[in-house]
């Protein structure tokens, strides 16, 4: 339960980091070129790293969960409400993974090339 808790602590911060602070810097790149300021430069970077330490602990986070869930796989005679739970939390890992190399293979690569374009 506690790592459960954890994780939710965990992914409901950096949801409101990435929608608050992130995203309107990163998407203030392709709005107006020639206002990017050295210290919106110093904040996306600042970001890079608070999303990839985020990561980080979020991926600790959900191996342990499948740790302790038996990786997600429901005894025999679980009750349905269990194997439903087991497939939720499943697809929660797997949906994560994917955002998780789209921001560090895509996103992120992007808004530093933008960076560097605008250097």
């Amino acid at each position: 339960q506690w790592y459960y808790d954890s994780l939710q602590e965990a992914l409901r911060m950096y949801q409101m980091f990435e929608r608050e602070t992130f995203l309107p810097v990163a998407k203030s790149l392709s709005k107006a070129r020639s206002a990017i300021t050295h210290g919106k430069v110093k904040r996306l970077k600042k970001c890079f790293s608070v999303i990839e330490r985020d990561q980080k602990r979020i991926k600790r986070l959900m191996e342990k969960v499948k740790q302790k869930g038996n990786n997600f796989e429901s005894p025999e005679l679980a009750c349905s409400t269990l194997c439903i739970l087991n497939e939720n939390i499943k697809l929660l890992y797997e949906k994560l993974e994917a955002k998780f190399d789209f921001e560090s293979e895509q996103l992120i690569p992007r808004v530093e090339q933008e960076l560097k374009g605008i250097s």
